[in-house]
């Protein structure tokens, strides 16, 4: 249905449509065009009525923005069933979605999410490109539980390797890890505790903050990692969901001695509030700055430890049972720091140099001596 009226001399139309969703319950959609010509409004009634066929045969997001769909029913979803990933999940899609959210859901395409994969791969790793095509694929999914009646976009869209660069972890020196340390030690003796305790552990962020002095086996030397923190869920299991212990280097065995002084029940480190509030990463970066070494993130001491171990000989197999990964694909970029898998490889070269000959002034008398 369209009605025609004049706004301030301006030619408007209402433009009405009813229908019912599968269950018979009764709906109405309703526009008002401004300024424009009868075409216009004709060309909004056929689509208000084609989403009202699409409620019919069960689409509960027919003529939602991609923008509304996220916010008001996916994001919902995700923040219910998945805390955890709630809020990487929700900054990485509204990064990089901007070029859809004004469009319908059901009038995205493959080629649309070609487009903003291809620009991500201008700047990102090949794995958080894989990421961000996973997190497209997850939302439409997710449209289709809803009665989102054609392919997943995105599925049809495959991970171009082209203009994608490889990242590896940025990470210290064995020298600047040192300076790192010394200089914590000194001017930031909180923050120093957590550095050093990550350096020799591997350990996550998150793993540390729910680390209970209960955890710490000192007669052993063992770590138990059972649980991790996260600020939207507070305590959880670990982010593989598997259990792992850690040996205790005897060089840190006198920083836990001292961190084991308190109840047992009670966080073995000190809990700064940046800390607590997940901007540990910031902290870390600005006093590297400040001392003049490599601003890296919280995540890196990490892949500062996994590097040190390979280097210090430490098999594959050890290093990657000690981060918790299930997989030893994660294992390659710090394989690939460190060097090891290259270390003296060519050794086993089965050519050889020519063996010098005679100059031929060799056979030369000398006379003058």
């Amino acid at each position: 249905m369209i009605k025609q009226f004049m706004e301030n001399g301006k030619t408007c139309f209402t433009v009405q449509a009813y229908g019912t969703t599968r269950t018979g319950q009764q709906v109405r959609r309703r526009r008002i065009l401004r300024d424009v010509k009868r075409a216009a409004a004709v060309k909004l009634e056929r689509e208000l009525n084609y989403e009202l066929q699409q409620l019919k045969q069960g689409f509960s997001f027919a003529g939602l923005t991609y923008e509304d769909f996220l916010i008001h029913h996916f994001y919902p979803y995700v923040d219910e069933q998945f805390p955890t990933e709630y809020e990487s999940l929700k900054l990485t899609i509204n990064k990089w979605a901007k070029p859809i959210m004004q469009l319908k859901l059901e009038s995205i395409n493959p080629t649309d999410i070609k487009e903003i994969l291809d620009k991500a791969g201008e700047t990102l790793a090949n794995a958080t490109v894989k990421k961000l095509r996973s997190s497209f694929h997850r939302c439409f999914e997710f449209a289709i539980q809803g009665g989102y009646g054609k392919p997943n976009p995105v599925a049809s869209v495959k991970n171009s390797n082209k203009r994608q660069r490889e990242t590896e972890p940025q990470i210290l020196t064995r020298k600047e890890i040192q300076i790192l340390l010394t200089e914590a030690k000194k001017h930031r003796p909180e923050w120093y505790k957590i550095w050093a305790f990550a350096l020799f552990t591997g350990m996550r962020s998150g793993e540390m903050y729910a680390l209970l002095r209960q955890d710490i086996d000192l007669e052993n030397k063992l770590i138990s990692v059972t649980k991790s923190f996260n600020k939207r869920v507070g305590i959880k299991s670990t982010k593989s969901g598997r259990n792992r212990r850690i040996s205790v280097s005897e060089k840190i065995m006198p920083l836990v001695k001292e961190l084991m002084v308190g109840p047992i029940h009670e966080p073995l480190l000190p809990r700064p509030y940046q800390w607590k509030k997940s901007d540990q990463a910031r902290v870390l970066k600005d006093f590297c700055r400040s001392i003049g070494i490599t601003p890296i993130k919280f995540h890196s001491l990490r892949a500062c430890f996994a590097v040190q171990m390979l280097l210090s000989g430490s098999s594959l197999i050890t290093v990657q049972s000690l981060l918790g990964h299930s997989s030893v694909k994660s294992m390659i970029p710090y394989i690939r720091i460190a060097g090891v898998d290259i270390a003296n490889a060519t050794d086993e070269i089965q050519i050889e140099l020519p063996k010098s000959q005679k100059s031929q002034t060799d056979n030369v008398v000398n006379l003058f001596s």
